[in-house]
């Protein structure tokens, strides 16, 4: 039996001792009658878990829905990215476009409508994804240290963490943060500044 399509880690540890039963199992075959039916069960089960290889094509599926015309649609895709953390790698062009993204001008216009309050979270969700990526995505920190610099509260505490766990020695942070605090922003919460803390 061939292991070399087992992707998962955890099957990867097992694979050992499960074919090695696997192999007793079917050495009883004809002379347990019940083992006819356990074999199939177990190999099932080992065929039919979930791979490893196929998660960064579900991340970029995910980032491509990003830019969906429908924002309901793009902002369960920024949660589901907020969820994989770093392994959400595979969909930073995808990240990085997003944070681009604005209320279509007819709806930014209208007394009220349910986007004008989702798109906010969608934005944060973006933030926390590209900070949870880290380094490799110093592609956004042009985007991130200009909404830091255009004095945006926005999120604020999420852009610091953010620019800090992608490009801590980045000149332009330094300069972005230096902005914030000459204008005073954050400065009433201290929790904004803990990642600039070496203890």
């Amino acid at each position: 039996m061939s292991t070399g399509s087992i992707g998962h880690p955890a099957l990867r540890l097992a694979v050992s001792p499960f074919a090695t039963l696997l192999h007793r199992l079917m050495g009883r075959e004809r002379t347990v009658p019940r083992m006819r039916v356990l074999v199939p069960v177990f190999v099932a089960v080992l065929c039919l878990a979930p791979s490893a290889s196929a998660e960064p094509e579900a991340a970029k599926a995910l980032g491509e829905k990003l830019a969906d015309d429908d924002l309901d649609v793009a902002y369960e895709a920024s949660k589901e990215l907020l969820a994989l953390g770093s392994e959400a790698k595979p969909a930073l062009e995808h990240l990085v476009a997003a944070l681009d993204r604005t209320l279509p001008d007819g709806i930014r216009r209208l007394h009220w409508h349910p986007w004008q309050g989702i798109m906010p979270d969608f934005h944060r969700n973006l933030v926390r994804v590209l900070g949870a990526i880290g380094p490799p995505a110093a592609a956004a920190v042009p985007k991130l240290t200009a909404e830091l610099s255009a004095g945006s509260r926005h999120e604020l505490k999420g852009l610091v963490a953010a620019v800090l766990a992608i490009a801590p020695d980045d000149p332009a942070v330094f300069d972005a943060l230096c902005g914030v605090i000459s204008r005073g922003h954050g400065l009433e919460d201290p929790a904004i500044w803990a990642p600039l803390h070496p203890w």
